[in-house]
């Protein structure tokens, strides 16, 4: 979304959400990469992406989205004000952080770091619905 806000109210949608929180700088977000666009794939009837770039610049940003071929939503999280901080209002201290919002809007999990639990745990709920 080019130099504009995004909105997310959570507990709104019909779908669980993914915030992904990632850099371009980051060796393991960038490695998730494939796992993330075959869950997406997958899923994106049931599910949608978040992704949330931190501590990065716009350039760096564009690129590795362009690069990696990310098809959802993709977010650059630069606002210097704390109380608008979307890394600070979740918490993450690791890059990469997943959270998994249900449809009502409850965290259903957060997952720091990238391993197979995220996506073994995303596979069970959604493969049922």
């Amino acid at each position: 979304i080019d130099n504009q806000e995004y909105s997310f109210t959570p507990g709104k949608g019909k779908k669980y959400v993914v915030l992904d929180f990632w850099g371009s700088w980051c060796a393991p977000c960038i490695a998730g990469f494939p796992k993330m666009k075959e869950i997406y794939a997958n899923y994106k009837d049931k599910l949608e992406i978040i992704g949330i770039a931190c501590n990065d610049t716009e350039a760096k940003w564009r690129k590795a989205i362009d690069k990696h071929d990310l098809k959802w939503v993709n977010l650059l999280n630069q606002d210097n004000d704390i109380n608008k901080d979307v890394s600070v209002m979740y918490a993450v201290e690791v890059f990469p952080t997943k959270i998994i919002i249900s449809p009502d809007g409850k965290i259903y999990n957060i997952f720091n770091g990238e391993g197979d639990d995220f996506y073994d745990s995303l596979n069970d709920l959604l493969k049922n619905l």
